[in-house]
């Protein structure tokens, strides 16, 4: 071995010494150097009983300091510590080093001179190590800092076990901690023969082969030039000298041949007598040899298969010794959002749990309990909360199982994700899912001899059984064998299922074609397939099962598949119990509903008498104190009609029929309207009103200007009701840009009571207030700052306060708008005020049964100069229509004899009547209500109590359009 090492030494700087070095600047000598290296690498360096330094290297730097007259103050250190000392800056040389790609951005070397086989070791009880793939499963130790680690990641082997040193890598090996290591040769032999382990540990294979150097940090090539200067002044002799010490002398043949030629003669006669023997011994050797072949390929088809049900299965599944995680699948990564083995390799199950689990006990304690219980009794499934990469916790249904395996206990993990069927028994709390489990035999290295192959066996066969759902193992249709879990849940003794048709599983042939053709398809597109059917138990009862199946090796079908069948009635019953629930809820949510919408229809009915006569004595000759008493009844009534609008808004909200429109409109037109709105109400109580609108926001924007007034006029009309003095200012701003538009802020600032933080907490809650109490100075429902929370949310925004008590409140909210084009801007404009004499003189038919309404209106329109018929129900509004010649037509929903909606349609049927503009004029408010209007045939929408404003801009709009619609 020591003459191996020599011949490497002077190969590997040899080889190298007609490279010549890059030219560097000459710069004057150092007093000294500073060289750091390994501390226990013999026979290049290694500290002797005294705790000297000793070896090739301390020798070398010796000689190197009297040739060049520089000191060095050698230092031997742990490899890891040596990296990063001589990194911070700390020496001026680093000896022993390999030269790596990654270490090629940090150094500058110097030529090899010396070349080292790195191999890997194992324990004599394993076999089947041969070569970097066979490593996996395995925990490798390696030296901290040590080359080899790099190469192994660049196998895709990362569990590793770093130790400070090759010594305490050495022992943490004999204490039985590992089982294999990466070592360099030559240190790896010296102290394997020191300590008489050369039996114990044997090398397996040759990982890599690296060369020494020699390395100075970049930057610093004047240092390496004045290395390698100092090493041409050595002369070979000398080098020589020193390979001898460490290494050995070359061994001398020639005494030897000439014994050779002698005891060959010798050998000529004894060979003739071995001949015959040999003969016999090599006909031996080759039927043994037959033998094991056939045995090794028996072996590598068993590992496939386990390599298989390990890898490739749906369930997630773990081995961990009693503190860490030693092997896992891809479905356990998966489950755990980790893309790579060693984010979960060599971590203890606490790192991946949260402190405390749901029962409130520490994860580190229960996990003792739990782990205790399994060793006492072989097995043990419970629930767990565990924590995966991104953070997120889940819910698993764990099943351990205890193993053991060259001496030690080890744990076989199964993991069930819960998480979502855990969620549903928390929502329906009416039933709970059966876990579901999945069934996986773990892959392990399997050796290369007979005994091996039987403990792995016996490991799938544990596994096998102790799974809870039914496993069964099919080929040719044909059930092979399956578990006990399967044959109980079927009903069927022990050993009764194996040999059967899978067709016994189904009520009869043609279901069973059915399926198995699906399963064919399936298998010969994907290699799985996974449905949900109804299996027959052997009492004629029925079951409802998930079926997955996958073939056990998709290159060779033949080989069979393995099945897995749960039993899923429980949780089929759970989801037909949350459909009924659900159905139940919509048919709640529509009761409620249609009540509002009644509730809405009778209230508006006399609301409309109430504020159309207060609007008409209003426009009559009355005494001021009169004037006064009409002004408070006409804003009552306005504050009921407020209430109702908000209570529908609200209730259109939670039935999810909230309508958002996508019309182009100008931002000016709608601050406009929420100035004109809540001016008169600023005025009254001395309050100046500001609007500012961002140099950036678009003046013309796509979205819903309705909503947005909405929510202003809301937030603006709090502001006021809230504020004795100051000013309410209105501001727009540009918060964000994307693809999809822009996100604009609103913000109203009052200057008013403001509000504590315990009233910020109950805001935009449905019916909280910010002051609940009977002595309240405020009124109002509570529904205001909820619905407009909604609003902004079905604007794609988010809504906010900000306040202090005693200094007023910021209330904002942010909405998603598209930006308009300058051309389309009209659609959102607010209409001006009609010419009364444009309409003055014509006819129009009032169609309502309520006689005080019918009164009001046609009064109300007659003010405006027009010509009011009035039809007290449907069927004579069609007779009337038939015979008269109408502008428009203001046409009641709910109406005895015949209802608005089939007037309508009789209407349209008439010769000459399809463009007549018929106008809605109803108490029924919902907007499902002016869709039934315009699909029946209607032009457009009024819901009482009319706004006399809002009436004659309809009127105006419709005759106009009547009359170009006659003429066109």
């Amino acid at each position: 071995m020591m003459q191996l090492v020599k011949a490497l030494l002077v190969a590997g700087y040899m080889s190298c010494s007609a490279v010549p070095v890059a030219a560097v600047p000459q710069v004057a000598a150092p007093d000294s150097i500073a060289v750091v290296t390994d501390d226990n690498y013999p026979p290049y360096i290694f500290r002797n009983p005294d705790g000297q330094l000793e070896g090739y290297i301390v020798d070398f730097w010796k000689l190197w300091e009297r040739k060049t007259g520089v000191r060095v103050r050698l230092v031997a250190t742990s490899w890891a510590d040596a990296q990063q000392r001589m990194l911070a800056g700390e020496f001026d040389v680093i000896d022993a080093i390999f030269r790596t790609p990654e270490r090629l951005a940090l150094y500058s070397f110097t030529k090899p001179y010396a070349s080292l086989p790195v191999a890997i070791y194992a324990h004599s009880s394993i076999r089947g190590i041969h070569e970097a793939a066979s490593l996996r499963g395995f925990e490798i130790g390696v030296q901290a800092g040590d080359a080899c680690v790099g190469e192994l990641r660049k196998r895709n082997i990362s569990s590793v076990v770093a130790l400070p040193n090759n010594v305490s890598l050495l022992a943490a090996a004999r204490r039985g901690d590992i089982k294999l290591f990466c070592m360099d040769e030559a240190p790896a032999n010296y102290y394997l023969y020191r300590e008489g382990a050369h039996h114990e540990f044997i090398k397996a294979f040759d990982l890599y082969t690296g060369q020494f150097h020699r390395a100075v940090r970049k930057g610093h090539e004047s240092t390496l030039a004045l290395v390698e200067r100092g090493t041409e002044e050595i002369g070979a002799d000398e080098l020589s000298a020193l390979e001898r010490k460490w290494t050995g002398t070359p061994f001398r043949w020639l005494p030897y041949v000439q014994i050779a030629g002698v005891a060959f003669g010798l050998l000529l006669i004894v060979g003739a007598g071995l001949a015959l023997w040999v003969r016999a011994l090599r006909a031996a050797v080759a039927r043994k040899t037959q033998e094991l072949e056939t045995e090794k390929a028996n072996l590598r088809d068993s590992e496939e298969r386990f390599r298989t049900l390990f890898e490739d299965t749906v369930q997630p599944i773990a081995l961990a010794d009693e503190n860490r995680f030693i092997a896992a699948n891809r479905a356990t990564l998966s489950m755990l959002h980790m893309t790579r083995p060693e984010q979960l390799i060599g971590r203890t199950p606490l790192e991946i749990s949260p402190p405390v689990q749901p029962d409130g006990r520490p994860s580190a304690e229960k996990a003792m309990e739990m782990i205790a219980t399994t060793f006492a009794k072989g097995s043990h499934a419970f629930e767990w909360k565990h924590l995966r990469a991104d953070g997120v916790p889940i819910d698993v249904q764990l099943l351990l199982t205890t193993l053991h395996r060259d001496n030690r206990r080890l744990l076989h993990v199964v993991w069930n994700d819960v998480t979502e069927q855990k969620s549903n028994q928390r929502e329906l709390a009416a039933y709970r899912l059966e876990l579901e489990r999945r069934v996986a035999i773990r892959t392990a290295e399997l050796a290369a001899m007979a005994e091996s192959l039987r403990v792995v066996n016996v490991e799938q066969q544990a596994i096998f059984n102790a799974t809870t759902v039914g496993v069964v193992f099919v080929r040719e249709g044909r059930i092979l064998r399956c578990n006990r879990a399967l044959e109980v849940s079927l009903g069927y003794a022990h050993g009764e299922l194996d040999g059967q048709s899978m067709g016994c599983l189904f009520r009869d042939d043609s279901e069973f074609a059915a399926i198995a053709g699906q399963i064919q398809a399936n298998l010969a597109l994907h290699g799985a397939f996974r449905t949900e059917v109804e299996v027959v138990r052997k009492d004629g009862s029925g079951i409802w099962a998930r079926l997955s199946m996958q073939v056990i090796e998709p290159s060779c079908p033949e080989k069979g598949l393995v099945s897995i069948i749960e039993d899923i009635t429980r949780e089929r019953d759970a989801f037909n119990a949350i459909a009924r629930a659900k159905n139940m809820a919509e048919d709640a949510a529509r009761v409620k509903s249609d009540f509002v919408a009644n509730m809405s229809h009778e209230i508006r009915t006399p609301m409309t008498a109430i504020l159309g006569i207060t609007h008409l004595l209003l426009n009559s000759d009355l005494p001021q104190r009169q004037q006064d008493y009409l002004q408070k009844i006409r804003m009552s009534g306005e504050h009921l009609l407020a209430i109702i609008n908000d209570i529908l808004d609200f209730s259109k909200i939670e039935a999810g029929k909230m309508h958002i429109e996508h019309v182009t409109f100008a931002l000016d037109d709608v601050l406009g309207r929420v100035g004109a709105l809540i001016q008169e109400r600023c005025v009254a109580k001395g309050l100046a009103f500001v609007v500012e609108v961002a140099p950036d926001v678009p003046p013309q924007l796509v979205g819903d200007p309705t909503r947005i007034v909405q929510v202003l006029v809301n937030y603006v009309g709090n502001a006021v009701k809230f504020t004795e003095r100051g000013r309410i200012s209105l501001r727009v701003e540009r918060v964000a840009d994307d693809g999809r538009g822009v996100v604009l802020k609103f913000l109203v600032r009052d200057t008013g009571i403001g509000l504590s933080a315990e009233q910020r907490q109950r805001l935009f809650q449905s019916f909280q207030q910010a002051d609940s109490s009977i002595s309240r100075k405020h009124g109002g429902t509570g529904l205001g700052l909820v619905i407009s929370k909604r609003l902004a949310e079905l604007l794609g925004g988010e809504v906010g306060v900000d306040s202090c008590l005693g200094q007023g409140s910021t209330f904002w909210f942010t909405a998603r708008l598209e930006v308009g084009a300058q051309e389309d801007v009209a659609s959102g404009r607010l209409p001006s005020m009609p010419d009364l004499a444009a309409i003055a003189g014509t006819d129009v038919l009032l169609v309502e049964d309520n006689e005080i309404n019918q009164e009001v209106i046609r009064e109300i329109l007659e003010g405006f100069g027009v010509k009011v018929t009035a039809a007290d129900n449907g069927a004579q509004a069609v007779e009337m229509v038939r015979h008269g010649d109408y502008g428009l037509v203001f046409m009641d929903m709910q109406m005895p004899v015949l209802d608005g909606l089939d007037a309508t349609r009789e209407i349209r049927k008439l010769p000459g009547r399809s463009a007549l503009p018929i106008v809605a004029m109803t108490a029924n408010a919902m907007i499902e209500d002016r869709a039934r209007c315009l699909a029946a045939g209607m032009n457009d929408h009024l819901s009482k109590p009319v706004e006399p404003d809002e009436l004659l801009a309809k009127l105006r709009e419709w005759i106009d359009r009547g009359r170009n619609a006659a003429t066109g």
